[in-house]
């Protein structure tokens, strides 16, 4: 009777645990906490900053040359027609130049926020292979998730991860 006993406990406990075992691992990360921290995007942005700065360099020189010819055509008892043809040909191209780095601008930062994305959806992607995850969620803060216990978020760990990848760590 006691074996019968004995057998039947451990059946139910081998039961409980496969039904334990088979459950699906699942967590979430904070997705806009990792794209902000993660390496690549820094690196992405100060370069992004550093071509900006230069662009606005090479603007504000044209700009102050045209505030130049300005004052310099205001000043003319005459007006020359050569000075104000000219005037206007370099504010058309002052103008065409800024549109063409605005435009230049939003697509490489397109660009960049594009690589980021996929890297850090490649590495999450990984992450949670390596560590048997059955679903990793990202909570974006646009309703993806509504609501969840903190036990369950993995993004600090995840950061730490995506991040010794890029450097070529792990």
């Amino acid at each position: 009777m006691m074996i019968v006993a004995f057998v039947i406990s451990l059946t139910s406990l081998g039961g409980v645990m496969y039904m334990y075992m088979s459950l699906p691992k699942t967590a979430y990360v904070r997705v806009g906490y990792l794209y902000d921290n993660f390496q690549f995007k820094k690196e992405l942005e100060s370069k992004l900053t550093t071509i900006v700065s230069a662009r606005k360099t090479v603007l504000d020189s044209l700009e102050l040359h045209l505030k130049v010819l300005s004052n310099s055509i205001e000043r003319s008892s005459k007006k020359d027609g050569q000075e104000i043809e000219k005037f206007n040909q370099e504010r058309q191209q002052y103008l065409m130049k800024k549109q063409q780095f605005e435009e230049d601008q939003q697509n490489q930062t397109k660009q960049y926020s594009d690589e980021i994305s996929k890297q850090i959806s490649q590495y999450v992607e990984d992450y949670g292979k390596a560590n048997g995850y059955t679903y990793l969620y990202g909570a974006t803060g646009n309703g993806t998730i509504l609501s969840a216990n903190d036990k369950y978020d993995i993004t600090t760990t995840v950061l730490e991860y995506i991040n010794e990848r890029y450097k070529g760590k792990k």
